[in-house]
């Protein structure tokens, strides 16, 4: 019986051809709107990003109005979106291998300038907005995708990753407007694929007097409601200058991943606002060094802190263990802390000099054994202005003893001499000339501290570059040689690593020109970094390659050979509850030359990459088809599981081939629609109504009933049928059912217009 469509329906038909794709594409858009406090200017991106999103929505409509496959029109989508973002960025209408990998080189800096810089990140990164504008375009495609294949409810995936990205990093709430706009547009969806879909069932399915609505507004209701009260139940970082992710108070021992505080470091250096972070009152004539945390992982990109290990036993409140690799008969001299954050000054690094054997401080702060760096784990605490006091142990290291230090352990020189896989040739070669001639790590240190901060030719300045990548410190030991203190503390420390020297940058404060009363006042303006190596007995010892125009003072005295002595005050105290250790043999370690070759610099991968991916895409529709058919036609099934994936399998291949297939018919009238529709000679009709029968009979007949058909007659039947039904479709729909087979997703349209009958179900 043909149902005509009201007017109602021929509505909702018009707006699923134009206006949903575009609300689609509007709902992505709107969404990519919570990026908006990660640069300073918004527009920059989001402008180009809505254009690039009208674009996708009538690429979409035009091509799937053409019969291509949503999958393939998602294809053609994208590189269409990237196509107009690379004639905005580039300015060049036609791709070039030039133009390419500009784009390419802007969306990477972009992407590492928003992972590097404190939000908002300036205008003077315009990478920033090309990456986001990629990853909006990912997410306009990704929405666009679901409600083509109607699945409008999966869109909320793309969508929540896309919100909760920004609202990770950033202080700032969620925009209402956002999640009202966004939450509006979704209930639409969700209500034209409802009505949509009841449209199908007919007259009696409407009678019912049950609006198609209800459903997606109570959806969209209970998506607002949870949107606005989840916040208030999950806790969420209040940011600051230096804070930590992925821990919380409780008995856990879970690894720590830690924001990375060198981050910053550049930005509060050149902004030069004197603020006042950290007030001390101390005994100790040695303040010239005082660490907020160690940054001991190096990817090639960054360093940064490695995960951190805060079980509750190791909460700062009262002895500390000894300071890690210091053995007992290191001399030095206790002293006194009392210690006081800065107003302004949210912090979830407890400032410390090293090395601490005590510490009292209020909330739940807990240390790190490895690194003695101790981190904040109630992180909703107020931290400006608080109080606490550390006692503390400062060792008293001398060149000679420090010469004739034994090999690290092998505990140790594993994870501290760790390198990404490949450290460019250069930077290896300039590394071996400038420590040739010395024999020990200690004289190789020295040798590297002297080149950088007299023989080499550097010289200090925050105008260069940020960051601490391969391609960065390559460049600055070789041709630059400017640069501030995370490139001297990074660089010197990579070198270290090569020379198989276990090696850490420090992140702290320098030793404060200012003084209020007895107080000394540690600034913004102090902000410093540093490298530490690792030798046997004495643990890490930090040295300074950057240059005095920076420090103000020279290097530690123990970096300068002959220059320190012991003196009968100082050769007093010993390392507090220090305990021997025995120095492991230094394992060998490949050349760096021969583990470090430069590689030729090349641009083709990227179009190889291209290739093979089209190529998968391709191939996985109909690799997936097959699998599915080679599923359901195992003989090996009960004859029960065949019937079904026969006829499963009969149904599938008719929607492949635009024939139509009436769901709410009975067998036998479906398969009388598709034998009028596909031309066969009597035998196979013969079989397909026996087919039918046997269908019939294990569906409806009382459990034990014999079935009428082997496993091999029903497998040939339905074989032999799908390559009838092949026959009876054109060419081109024959090859969109080979490599494009609407039956992987296409759950709702799997009737042939062009059957007059079932036209209007």
């Amino acid at each position: 019986m043909r149902f005509p469509l009201s007017r109602d329906s021929r509505v909702v038909a018009g707006l699923s051809a134009v206006a949903v794709p575009l609300g689609a594409c509007l709902l992505a858009w709107v969404a990519t709107n919570s990026w908006r406090p990660l640069v300073t200017s918004p527009g920059h991106y989001l402008w180009p990003l809505l254009v690039v999103a009208l674009l996708v929505a009538l690429c979409g409509t035009t091509l799937r109005s053409l019969r291509v496959p949503p999958i393939g029109a998602a294809v053609g989508q994208l590189l269409l979106g990237l196509w107009a973002l690379h004639v905005h960025v580039t300015g060049h209408l036609l791709p070039t291998n030039g133009s390419v990998t500009t784009m390419a080189r802007l969306t990477r800096d972009g992407a590492v300038a928003i992972n590097r810089y404190t939000a908002p990140v300036s205008d003077r990164f315009p990478g920033t907005a090309c990456f986001l504008a990629v990853c909006g375009l990912l997410v306009v495609v990704a929405v666009d995708l679901c409600v083509a294949l109607r699945r409008t409810p999966l869109v909320t995936l793309p969508l929540l990753l896309t919100v909760t990205v920004p609202i990770s990093v950033l202080v700032d709430r969620l925009a209402w407007w956002i999640v009202v706009v966004a939450a509006g547009l979704l209930c639409w969806l969700l209500a034209i694929e409802e009505r949509r879909r009841l449209d199908g069932w007919g007259r009696s399915t409407r009678s019912r007097g049950r609006p198609p609505w209800r459903l997606p507004v109570a959806i969209g209701a209970t998506t607002v409601v949870g949107a606005m009260t989840l916040p208030l139940l999950v806790p969420v970082s209040g940011g600051g200058f230096f804070d930590t992710h992925g821990h919380g108070p409780g008995n856990g021992t879970n690894g720590l991943t830690l924001v990375n505080p060198v981050l910053d470091l550049r930005r509060d250096l050149l902004t030069r606002t004197h603020t006042p972070l950290l007030y001390a009152r101390t005994d100790s004539d040695d303040r010239k060094y005082v660490r907020l945390t160690v940054l001991d992982q190096f990817t090639g990109t960054q360093w940064k802190p490695s995960p951190r290990n805060l079980p509750l036993r190791n909460k700062a409140d009262g002895p500390l263990p000894p300071a890690p690799g210091m053995v007992a008969g290191v001399t030095g001299r206790r002293s006194d802390w009392n210690l006081q954050l800065g107003a302004t000054f949210s912090t979830t690094w407890l400032p410390l000099p090293y090395a601490p054997t005590r510490v009292t401080v209020p909330g739940d702060w807990r240390y790190d054994t490895r690194t003695l760096d101790v981190v904040a784990v109630e992180r909703d605490r107020p931290t400006p202005g608080m109080a606490y006091t550390a006692q503390v142990f400062h060792p008293r290291f001398t060149s000679t003893a420090l010469a004739a230090a034994t090999s690290p352990p092998g505990k140790v020189l594993g994870p501290m001499v760790d390198l990404p896989g490949r450290i460019p040739e250069e930077f290896v070669r300039v590394t071996q000339e400038v420590t040739r001639g010395a024999t020990t790590p200690y004289e190789k240190l020295v040798a590297l501290q002297r080149w950088f901060t007299s023989d080499g030719g550097f010289r200090y300045t925050l105008r260069a570059a940020p960051g601490s990548g391969m391609d960065l410190l390559t460049r600055f030991v070789t041709t630059e040689k400017a640069g501030y203190c995370e490139q001297f503390a990074a660089a010197m420390a990579v070198m270290g690593r090569v020379l198989n020297i276990p090696s850490r940058v420090v992140v702290g404060f320098l030793e404060p020109d200012r003084q209020q009363g007895d107080q000394f006042v540690y600034t913004s303006d102090e902000l410093h970094a540093w490298p530490e190596f690792y030798f046997a007995g004495f643990g890490w010892v930090g040295f300074e390659p950057t240059p005095s125009a920076r420090i103000g003072a020279t290097p530690p005295s123990y970096t300068v050979p002959g220059r320190t002595r012991p003196t009968p005050e100082e050769s007093v105290t010993t390392a507090p509850d220090a305990q021997p250790q025995t120095a492991a043999p230094l394992p060998t370690r490949p050349d760096a030359t021969t583990t470090t070759k430069q590689q030729p610099h090349t641009t083709w991968w990227p179009w190889l990459l291209a290739v093979v991916g089209l190529v998968v895409l391709l191939l996985t529709p109909r690799t997936l088809r097959g699998v599915v058919r080679r599923r359901r036609l195992d003989p090996s099934q009960s004859p029960e599981a065949l019937a079904a994936g026969a006829w499963a399998e009969l149904r599938a291949t008719a929607v492949d081939h635009r024939i139509g297939w009436p769901d709410h018919r009975s067998p036998r009238e479906t398969l009388a629609k598709v034998r009028a529709r596909v031309s066969a000679d009597v035998d196979l009709v013969r079989r397909l109504d026996a087919f039918t029968t046997h269908v019939e009979r294990t569906r409806y007949a009382p459990a034990g009933t014999p079935p009428l058909w082997s496993s091999d007659e029903v497998v040939a039947t339905v074989r032999d049928w799908s390559t009838a039904m092949a026959a009876a479709s054109g060419d081109r729909t024959r090859s969109q059912a080979h490599w494009w087979p609407r039956s992987l997703v296409d759950r709702v349209e799997e009737v042939d217009s062009g059957d007059p009958e079932l036209a209007h179900r």
